[in-house]
């Protein structure tokens, strides 16, 4: 149950036997260091931190990723490379896109980043196939789609856990449309 700081910090001064001739054995609750006013601090969402590590130095982005592990580092520095090469067309769609998936429900973002990690561990051979599939999947009105996913050629063509991951791809992911 959450107690009000006022009737709190009464309770606690006075102690649970205030007025009854007893020596108060409660002592005050520590404080937190730095307690919170107003709303939450925001998270920044990715096209902020893509702004922010592009208008960075080289030196200052060296800084800020020093503490993430080499691989990561590497990674980060590569997706920021070729970010640098995209059109301002190109990069106008990204920001929209991120910026539609930032407006999606958590856990619907959380279920897309799983596919994504999933699509990320197909062997390369893979990967171009099912996602030439989930491309043609999410251009597809849904009629056309739940039968495409409940054909013969779909099981043929597909794992059985690609197929699952391009079934919940094309119920989670937004369809061409929308994102």
């Amino acid at each position: 149950m959450l107690v009000g700081p006022f009737v709190t910090e009464t309770f606690a001064q006075a102690g649970p036997h205030a007025g009854m001739g007893r020596p108060s054995t409660m002592t005050r609750p520590a404080r937190p260091e730095k307690m919170r006013h107003g709303p939450p601090t925001p998270k920044k969402g990715p096209e902020e931190r893509l702004e922010k590590l592009e208008q960075m130095s080289a030196e200052e982005r060296r800084l800020a990723l020093q503490n993430l592990p080499v691989d990561r580092q590497r990674k980060i520095e590569s997706k920021l490379e070729d970010y640098k090469r995209l059109s301002p067309d190109a990069r106008e769609q990204l920001h929209d896109r991120l910026h539609r998936f930032e407006s999606l429900p958590v856990e619907r973002q959380n279920r897309i980043r799983q596919l994504a990690t999933q699509f990320g561990e197909l062997p390369d051979s893979r990967r171009r196939t099912v996602r030439d599939e989930l491309d043609m999947l999410r251009v597809m009105p849904e009629t056309e789609r739940r039968s495409r996913l409940n054909s013969a050629e779909f099981r043929n063509r597909f794992t059985a856990s690609e197929r699952q991951m391009l079934q919940d791809a094309s119920s989670v992911l937004p369809t061409s449309d929308q994102f």
